[in-house]
């Protein structure tokens, strides 16, 4: 349990280019930084921005209690649509990934390495846009090829934020994708915007515009229900986030904004 609720709480804060939070004025404000305080792991993302607005570049630090560091640099095109990052890890090679469209969206996803073509992902939206799945595949040299790994299908609230996740592996035994997890999102506090998503989501992708109260994860195994709760600052902007799991153990999220 302890080793199941240490990986939640990482996969939790994994995001990528958001939106900005709006204060109680209606002003837009940028997140400067989040940093987060577990029992036995800290985290620190900070973000830079172009003048005009746009994500260039997320350094980011992670101490679980050995120390990682790295950045995340946002490339463009002559129009200023993201076209890819880099992502440098210290004592690992560089990540390029590089972002395909379908007209204004991002179809697909693929990560290169020293030149390699390592993994890639597709991704599928419904008429109103949001993202309904993504399908995940890694190289595989044995079989020549790439191997489909994950699936990863999305259902959203009527207001828009995203209800449930459902996450499917591919049994190799079976040779078919088996569901992993089901991860709800039942409550939200609708008249309070989310500066982040709690999920991954891809940039300009919001699934969560508003700040979930609680879910609740479902393995095969087990069920857990993590609550949220926050603090706000007197401008209305987001102070913080306290997350309890359901062992008794929690983790704080500390916002700060330009």
């Amino acid at each position: 349990m302890k080793s199941l609720i240490a990986i939640l709480a990482v996969v939790a804060l994994a995001t990528s280019c958001r939106e900005q939070e709006v204060n109680s004025n209606g002003q837009p404000s940028r997140l400067r930084a989040v940093q987060t305080i577990a029992n036995d792991w800290t985290m620190q993302d900070t973000y830079t921005y172009h003048t005009d607005g746009r994500i260039a570049r997320i350094e980011w630090e992670r101490n679980t209690p050995y120390t990682t560091k790295g950045v995340d640099v946002y490339q463009y095109d002559g129009n200023l649509r993201l076209t890819g990052l880099v992502r440098s890890i210290s004592g690992l090679v560089d990540e390029q990934i590089q972002f395909i469209y379908d007209g204004a969206r991002i179809a697909g996803e693929v990560s290169w390495y020293e030149g390699v073509k390592e993994k890639f992902t597709f991704y599928e939206y419904n008429d109103a846009g949001q993202l309904v799945k993504s399908e995940f595949h890694r190289r595989n040299p044995e079989a020549n090829g790439f191997a489909l790994e994950t699936e990863v299908h999305y259902a959203y609230h009527p207001h828009g934020n995203v209800a449930e996740i459902k996450t499917y592996v591919f049994d190799s035994d079976l040779q078919q994708l088996r569901l992993h997890t089901t991860k709800a999102y039942p409550d939200y506090l609708l008249t309070r915007f989310a500066p982040l998503d709690t999920e991954f989501s891809l940039p300009g992708i919001r699934l969560q515009k508003n700040l979930p109260t609680r879910y609740i994860l479902t393995t095969p195994d087990k069920t857990l229900d993590v609550t949220f709760t926050y603090r706000w600052m007197p401008d209305g902007k987001l102070l913080d986030r306290t997350v309890q799991f359901p062992n008794g153990q929690t983790e704080q999220s500390i916002y700060t904004f330009e």
